[in-house]
């Protein structure tokens, strides 16, 4: 079903949380239907504060008032509420005031756990909640083919967005038959050539068809998008413009329309541009062209190289969809042998756009989310103190006859009004992390340049400090709430008054912290160990450049072959180059791609998906890619000689355990390819990303496979700067029009999506869970210095009769040690028991690391002694004589 647009209604659940907290009957009523008519008026008054925001300000002290004071039975007790609510702000406000270095501490402590949240929640915001640019989003799914005998089943929405794929034939009948969408198309990712003056620059291109544009149904900015007769073979070469492309190259010129501009050698008129913030299939794209026509006309179902993305029509929901098209591909699977043992399997396009960033953000979310309470525990501490401090003055408030409920609606006003000034605080402070987090953020995160300040985190973070001085009020109202006034009398300054919710709350602040540094350690050895992982390759001294030939030079193989294999001799030949070669698809720069493929075994021929790498001779050295069996591919394996192939270790081991591989066949079932190759030799595995395990692949030679598309790697210890230009003028004295890029092959790894989104989460889980160590110092620090002060009078006694120093020392220490043992117990427990939701993330080690945890314990434990330490050197600096006369 399609999704409702937005209403100008009050938001719901603060809605529903004033009915709860409103009486039954009229009352209820009375007040719930001023709240409506408040907010009504304010959308009247065009103010510029946000109407949900100003509804929960609006809300949220007239239910705390509610539940702790009552609402009138009377018409018109909004207001009499509202007022009530001010004058117990303005009474916190001057009983706080009293003791201005105490509350600001308090304000302080709470500014740090919430801007850590509003933070990360601002991320996860931009990221995974903020709506897409285009209309009803739910409605938008990704169609991918599968083979039913892959072993582990349907893979994730995130490999499947990056692995698996359609052949256009299976798209049209996809197109023309299922009756579940009301728009379907098709659409692969390509880079474009365009020459400027300063020379030829690489665009970001997509070939799509033109009911990708009507499935989005986003409008161009200017002109129009593709037109289903452009979809056809010999259609016109047209253009759709990204408006990043047109501002910054094209310097937004309102003339473009009808013009011709050269797109890989070959004229491309522009029918349209895009509005800004379009990002189909993902951000940057800077042109949108049709299918060109080999690609249109590719003649089987073997392999595929579409996406496919399609609207679901009117009152049609996912699964009548997706049962549609298992139907669907069943009948195209009996039908034709291209489609056998395949089906067909639908995701949210919106879940295929979050699925490689939500489990980081969202951990990252939870990770802050723990120093939030790990700091209102340390806030509800102090306030417990200070409530233990005020007895005197609550007992003579209650014996004058202020009710319980009001002295703790009273102490709840006072921490809620902290909390309100943290919370403004922490939005200060996030706005100004903000700006220089952005520029280090992971390149995967959807929508970076969303990440800000806007209503919608304003709305999270008042929420948030709402809760956290609702948090840390409770536990000294609670306390106020059950004690009689004979009681507070009694115990008014009396050192015998004692409070287990204090080291409850210190334990559960060095559990937290315990869960959080054990986290951050994991993920930072997780990290570590996937740098230090032998990737199969070496990366210094290598320099990598990506080169593409022109659209005309692709369809000739032999001289397609002869540009790589002469481009690559040329450098080298070179002095200072140890080697060179190229590949079609190189870890961290080429893509990865499993086409069928077909092995030979004991058993027969098996059906299978294989990655494959069309190189050159000297691609291995380059590389460093050690040889394990057999010989390397070598410039004699030319077309018309025997087809060979060179596998690596996974593969041989996955189709040929415990025998020779070498002698062995294998093949792709692609068209106008499917030639048997036979094994010469096995090569060592490499890691194509970061944190990746290998997979099977085999390479062969561009002579016998011709690619277009290389990546050219070059390993030199000369000039790094001298040899990129010798690369690029490699390049262009074959052509001018081909756009060069010349990097470090490091340089690739560390800009790749996953590393630097494994980096991002690591740095911020070590910063969150540093401020939740010291948050657990001062928790711990607080427990045991409001119990040397409950002890003062012991302690001197102890001294006044002899009692050793190091006795009380002792004495103390073992309080705090006490407290971080069993924080740390705790917290081991919920580490153990909730590890297997982090396992995932983690490289080679999971959770239940002993070496880890062991470091985290002892690490937590030095703190607590260390936090003990100066309450108990205080202890043994008693007076006796003090002590006993304050008594």
């Amino acid at each position: 079903m399609r999704r409702r647009t937005g209403e100008a209604v009050p938001p719901r659940m603060a809605e529903r949380l004033l009915e709860w907290a409103a009486p039954r009957g009229r009352t209820g009523q009375s007040v719930v239907g001023d709240a409506r008519e408040e907010f009504s008026a304010h959308l009247r008054s065009g103010s510029a504060v946000p109407p949900s925001l100003w509804y929960w300000l609006h809300v949220l002290p007239i239910v705390v008032h509610g539940i702790f004071l009552g609402l009138g039975a009377s018409p018109g007790a909004l207001p009499r509420v509202l007022g009530g609510a001010v004058r117990d702000g303005r009474l916190a406000l001057r009983t706080l005031s009293r003791s201005p270095g105490a509350s600001s501490a308090v304000i302080a402590t709470l500014a740090l756990g919430i801007a850590g949240s509003t933070v990360a929640f601002s991320i996860v915001n931009a990221a995974l909640l903020v709506p897409p640019s285009y209309a009803e989003p739910d409605e938008l799914v990704g169609i991918y083919r599968f083979r039913t005998d892959v072993p582990r089943g349907f893979p994730d929405a995130f490999v499947a967005s990056q692995s698996y794929s359609v052949p256009p034939i299976t798209f049209r009948d996809w197109q023309d038959e299922a009756r579940s969408f009301e728009a379907m198309g098709a659409f692969e990712g390509v880079t474009y050539s365009y020459s400027t003056p300063d020379g030829p620059v690489r665009l970001a291109g997509v070939n799509a068809t033109s009911g990708a544009f009507r499935a989005f149904g986003v409008d161009a900015e200017l002109g129009r998008t593709l037109l289903p007769e452009e979809d056809e073979i010999g259609g016109p070469r047209v253009a759709v413009l990204g408006a990043g492309f047109w501002e910054r190259v094209l310097s937004s010129d309102p003339g473009i329309l009808g013009k011709a501009l050269p797109l890989n050698g070959v004229p491309h008129v522009v029918v349209g541009v895009m509005p800004s913030g379009f990002s189909f299939p993902y951000a940057g794209v800077d042109v949108w062209a049709p299918l060109p026509d080999d690609r249109r006309g590719w003649p089987t179902r073997s392999g595929g190289f579409l996406q496919t993305v399609g609207r679901l029509a009117d009152g049609v929901t996912m699964e009548e969809a997706q049962e549609e098209m298992t139907t669907l591909h069943a009948r195209l699977a009996a039908e034709h042998g291209g489609e056998r043992d395949s089906t067909a399997r639908l995701y949210s396009w919106r879940e295929l756009q979050v699925a490689g960033s939500r489990p980081g953000i969202l951990l990252l979310l939870s990770a802050a989310g723990l120093v939030l309470l790990i700091s209102c525990a340390n806030i509800a501490n102090l306030l417990l103190v200070r409530a233990l401090e005020r007895d005197r003055e609550l007992a003579i408030r209650t014996a004058l006859g202020a009710g319980r409920r009001r002295i703790a609606a009273q102490l709840i006003s006072e921490a809620l009004v902290l909390a309100l000034l943290g919370g403004g605080v922490a939005v200060i402070a996030a706005a100004a992390i903000l700006v220089p987090l952005v520029s280090t953020l992971p390149f995967a995160l959807p929508n970076a340049a969303g990440v800000g300040i806007d209503p919608t985190v304003l709305t999270f973070a008042l929420l948030v400090s709402c809760a956290a001085g609702l948090a840390t009020g409770l536990a000294p109202a609670w306390r106020t709430w059950r004690s009689r006034t004979g009681s507070l009398l009694r115990d008014a300054g009396s050192e015998g008054t004692r409070s287990r919710a204090q080291s409850v709350f210190a334990v559960g602040e060095v559990a937290l912290a315990f869960v959080l540094l054990s986290g951050a350690l994991l993920s930072l050895k997780s990290f570590l160990d996937v740098t230090s992982a032998d990737p199969g390759f070496e990366t210094e001294d290598r320099l990598a450049m990506r080169v593409e030939l022109p659209r005309g030079d692709r369809d000739d193989g032999a001289a397609v072959a002869l540009f790589y294999n002469e481009l690559t001799d040329r450098l080298a030949a070179r002095p200072g180059v140890s080697a060179a070669g190229s590949a079609s698809q190189m870890p961290y720069s080429g893509g990865v791609s499993f086409p069928p493929a077909s092995v030979e075994t004991r058993d027969g021929e098996e059906a299978t998906n294989l990655h494959n790498s069309s190189v050159t001779a000297g691609y291995f050295d380059a590389a460093g890619i050690g040889l394990v069996r057999g010989r390397p591919l070598t410039p004699e394996d030319r077309a018309g000689t025997l087809p060979v192939a060179v596998v690596n270790e996974t593969l041989a081991r996955a189709f040929w355990p415990d025998e020779d591989p070498l002698g062995r066949r294998l093949r792709l079932d692609l068209p106008g390819d499917s030639v048997w190759r036979t094994v010469v030799g096995v090569v060592e595995d490499v890691r194509y990303g970061f944190g990746w395990t290998p997979f099977p692949e085999f390479y062969t030679t561009i002579a016998q496979r011709p690619l277009w598309y290389q990546t050219v790697l070059v390993h030199s210890t000369d000039d790094s700067g001298a040899t990129a230009q010798a690369m690029r003028e490699a390049v262009w004295s074959s052509s001018t029009s081909i756009p060069v890029e010349v990097t470090t092959w490091d340089g690739l790894i560390r800009r790749s999506s996953g590393f630097t989104s494994a980096r991002f989460a690591s740095r911020a889980m070590a910063v969150l869970a540093t401020l939740a160590a010291l948050l657990a110092v001062v928790g711990v620090y607080g427990v045991v210095a409001f119990t040397v002060r409950r002890r003062r009078h012991e302690f001197g006694v102890r001294v006044a009769l002899g009692g050793s120093q190091p006795g009380i020392l002792l004495s103390v220490l073992t309080r705090g040690l006490r407290l971080a043992s069993a924080g740390i117990l705790i917290g081991l427990v919920v580490v153990l028991a909730t590890g297997r939701f982090l396992d995932p993330t983690l490289f080679r080690s999971g959770t239940r690391d002993p070496a880890t945890l062991t470091v985290v314990a002892l690490l937590l434990m030095v703190t607590g002694l260390a936090a003990s330490a100066l309450p108990a050197f205080r202890a043994t600096r008693i007076d006796p004589v003090r002590a006993l006369n304050s008594e």
